[in-house]
């Protein structure tokens, strides 16, 4: 307990984010001194513009719904699967079921300039009683399935989205959404089906991402709308990339695959070596679920994207981080005895790093 206080403490002092009126703090362990015990109540509670620190535990904090200008920072996931500094000296995730991002029925105000990082998702949806579109950002979070929904302009960038039911399901469902950014995100499909499905309604950019079939049937990345862009894009596994040009898609250029999946269509790299292009691609034993897909050195997507720049997701100027660890100084290793006296004191032991 003495650990988790001292973690949560560092973080809370280091912060550093601009326009906050108030730091809440929430975990719902037991016998832990935090401001909140349910996330819910703690977002319903504060104010447009604070921050909320979501502690990492043993137990879901269930579902959320945002209807206010909000900030939730986590600890990250995959913690303990990475090598330092890449982890916590905690290494529990905070997971929620359901993520919501809303408007006040009201329509008066809604998510918008809302940031969720460092978390575990189940699901991401965003509704918006307005009909308004709502301007969020969801960053360095572990999500299962999303599916942003009408109404929405976002941005979905250095996430690990991984979806793994056998079922016809997509990894990313964009049914309806305009002027939503995925940048440097690995995005997987494992068994099942389809990656990303875009429909002829769809606006929207899909750059620097790393995507990946792991065991699904016959994988497909279906690319069509009247404004969808995907440029400088890596792809593994026997993936079937759609694209469907009756719509006037914006731009599919300097994107790399490890199939043929993209022949006849110019600027695009097909037949790359997937051994050359990430360090874990036959041999992942030892490497985390997002570490087996970092660039290897000297690979050929280096260089080979648009204007120069580099192609997948741990490239350029906002790279995948592992573990999706936030912004703020992570402590990866804290030694800390249980007991001390009120002579001596305790001697405790940190190594932190900070982060952009």
């Amino acid at each position: 307990m003495k650990n988790q206080f001292i973690l949560l403490m560092l973080l809370v002092t280091s912060i550093t984010v601009t326009n906050a009126q108030n730091i809440w703090t929430v975990n719902n362990q037991p016998s832990f001194n935090a401001d909140f015990t349910n996330l819910q109540v703690a977002v319903d509670s504060a104010s447009a513009g604070d921050i909320i620190m979501l502690h990492g535990s043993s137990t879901s904090y269930g579902s959320l719904v945002i209807r206010k200008r909000i900030v939730i920072i986590g600890p990250g996931y995959l913690l303990g699967q990475n090598d330092a500094p890449n982890t916590q000296a905690n290494p529990l995730p905070a997971s929620i079921s359901n993520l919501t991002f809303d408007s006040d029925p009201s329509g008066d105000i809604d998510a918008s300039g809302s940031l969720v990082t460092g978390l575990t998702i189940t699901n991401v949806y965003s509704s918006a009683a307005s009909q308004t579109p709502i301007n969020y950002t969801v960053q360095r979070c572990y999500i299962e399935f999303t599916r942003p929904g009408s109404y929405v302009t976002a941005l979905f960038k250095e996430n690990l989205l991984y979806y793994s039911p056998d079922n016809s399901y997509a990894t990313l469902d964009l049914d309806g959404i305009n002027n939503t950014t995925f940048e440097n995100n690995i995005i997987i499909r494992g068994n099942g089906e389809d990656i990303v499905h875009t429909n002829n309604q769809n606006t929207g950019t899909f750059k620097n991402n790393t995507f990946v079939s792991i065991g699904a049937n016959d994988p497909e990345v279906l690319i069509e709308g009247d404004g969808m862009s995907f440029i400088n894009n890596l792809f593994l596994g026997d993936t079937t990339i759609t694209v469907i040009n009756q719509y006037g898609i914006g731009s599919v250029q300097n994107n790399m695959s490890n199939t043929t999946t993209f022949e006849g269509i110019a600027s695009n790299i097909t037949d790359a070596n997937a051994d050359n292009l990430v360090i874990g691609w036959s041999n992942p034993e030892g490497l985390s679920l997002d570490n087996r897909f970092s660039t290897k050195a000297n690979a050929p997507s280096i260089g080979a994207g648009l204007n120069g720049e580099n192609i997948g997701a741990f490239t350029n100027t906002s790279p995948y981080i592992l573990s999706g660890i936030p912004f703020v100084p992570n402590i990866y290793a804290l030694d800390a005895p249980d007991f001390g006296t009120t002579g001596s004191g305790i001697t405790v032991n940190i190594k932190a790093k900070a982060n952009n």
